[in-house]
């Protein structure tokens, strides 16, 4: 029971803050800007993760067939 309340109290602090802070967020995010600029990250990061991949398949070439030509 000791460890039980120790814990209890110990997380007592950040669970507050937490709340208040996605309050805050609550607000924040509810902005055109801020939501356009969120999504604007998320395409880029998209794009980002595929654009070797598809590089690779519009050269023509797969990592398959380098690694067969170098070594």
């Amino acid at each position: 029971a000791l460890i039980m309340i120790s814990f209890g109290l110990g997380t007592l602090p950040v669970m507050l803050l937490t709340g208040a802070f996605a309050s805050r967020m609550k607000i924040w995010i509810q902005k055109t800007a801020v939501r356009s600029i969120a999504a604007s990250l998320v395409i880029a990061f998209g794009v980002w993760t595929l654009a070797p991949p598809l590089g690779h398949l519009a050269s023509g070439h797969s990592q398959h067939d380098s690694a067969m030509h170098h070594g």
